[in-house]
Order: C-alpha cells, then structure tokens, then sequence
C-alpha cells in the first residue's frame, strides 16, 4: 500500500506544483523529496539492523558452541592425566625350581601391581594400551657342557631371546621395549636345552607399564 501511495505521489507531483508559485514549488519539492527519503531510509535501516543482529546472533551462538567444545577437550586432557598417573602395572618374578614345561613358570612373585601376571601359567596379560617394558634373565647351573635358548614370546611370537652356554653357572639378560594392546599375552618359553639345567632364584623375569 506504502509503494502505491508514492507512486500516486510521484504521478499527482507535477500537477500539485504546477498551481504552487515558483518559490513555494521549491519548498515544496524539498519537502517531500525528504518526506519520500526518510520513508525509504526507515525500512532499509531496520532492514540493516535486523541483518546485522542475526549475523551477530550467528556469531555468538558459534563462539558459545566452541568454548563449550574447548572445555570438552580440556576436560578430556585431564581425565587422560589422571588415568597416566593412577595406572600402576609392574611385575618381578623368578624361578623356584625347573619344570618339563616349555613355558617357564616364574613361581615366586615379588611384585606385581595391578595383577596381570599370573604365577600359575607363567603369562603376563596386558591390561591396557601402552607401551612396557620387559626384562628377563636366565642362569645355569653349574653342569656340562651344553645350552639353554629362551624365546620371548608375544601372542606366540617370538619378540627376543636369551641363550646361555654351559659348562659354568652363566647368565643371559635382555630387555625388550613393546607397544602393546590390552589382552596381549606375554611369556618366556624354552626353544632349545641340551645338557642343562636353569638355576632357581637367579632366573627371574620383570616388566612394567611406561606410558600410554
């Protein structure tokens, strides 16, 4: 209706000043040449203004939605923090005397946080993800001469071993460093014994968690 009526204005003008004396024409036509702008001016800036606002309110429910995802990570960091430091996972065991078994059975432990090995089977079983690391060493008794090689072995894999010659009471260390996964199985397993016999309580095996 606002667009008709300026129309008609616009048409009406020249004979509306036509019957105005020159002067008066001019003040006339100033006069609702600034009638007709500030009623175009109005709605363009309300229009500008509503613009303007929503962009803004855009922008501030973006900036809301970041700080809430920052605060997300940053508590998540923490919790990461947290559960590094609670994690406590170690072990040292040796052998009290030799079994048949292939496996070696570390029977007496000495320590063992967090309660993943097991003296019963020999195995150490990954608790979580993280890196470890494991050391072990195999003595021999003091016969003839002869060998004993000890594989160390990750889900039957061999990751390392020891070997060790007779005829005195030698010993055999090594140290292996794993990224390991949680349920991953650790042992230590005899590959080849020929006319020897390992030494209790100087055999003994050890690892522990490092870092996630």
């Amino acid at each position: 209706m606002t667009g008709h009526l300026h129309i008609w204005t616009l048409l009406c003008l020249p004979g509306l000043l036509g019957q105005l004396l020159p002067k008066e024409r001019d003040h006339q036509v100033v006069k609702i040449q600034q009638a007709l702008l500030e009623s175009v001016r109005t709605p363009i800036l309300s229009l500008t203004e509503s613009i303007v606002q929503n962009q803004l309110d855009q922008c501030n429910a973006t900036v809301s939605l970041l700080e809430t995802k920052i605060r997300e990570i940053e508590m998540r960091f923490a919790e990461l923090e947290t559960r590094k430091k609670d994690i406590k996972i170690a072990f040292y065991t040796f052998i009290s005397f030799e079994t048949a078994a292939d496996i070696l059975i570390f029977d007496r432990v000495v320590l063992n946080e967090g309660d993943a090995y097991n003296n019963s089977t020999g195995v150490f079983t990954c608790p979580v993800n993280g890196t470890y690391k494991f050391t072990w060493s195999v003595q021999i008794q003091n016969t003839d001469w002869g060998h004993v090689l000890v594989d160390f072995k990750l889900n039957g894999s061999t990751k390392g071993f020891t070997i060790t010659f007779g005829p005195k009471e030698h010993t055999s260390t090594n140290t292996v460093i794993l990224r390991l996964k949680g349920g991953d199985r650790i042992w230590l397993q005899k590959r080849s014994v020929t006319h020897i016999r390992i030494a209790a309580y100087e055999t003994s095996f050890a690892g522990h968690f490092l870092y996630d």
